[in-house]
């Protein structure tokens, strides 16, 4: 999948029927790990940083 996106762009990449998980915002109560693993909390600065375009 990467090499295809990389030589051909992403209009080469297949559809798919379902969108992708977004493994940050899924309901934990399912997974026991990762109900109890602890939120990574970045610092103001370095949070910012890496959401802005350069």
């Amino acid at each position: 999948m990467a090499q295809l996106f990389m030589q051909q762009g992403p209009q080469a990449l297949p559809t798919f029927p379902h969108p992708p998980r977004d493994w940050n915002n899924e309901d934990v109560t399912f997974n026991l790990a990762r109900r109890l693993a602890p939120k990574v909390r970045w610092p103001t600065e370095i949070d910012l940083e890496s959401r802005t375009a350069p």
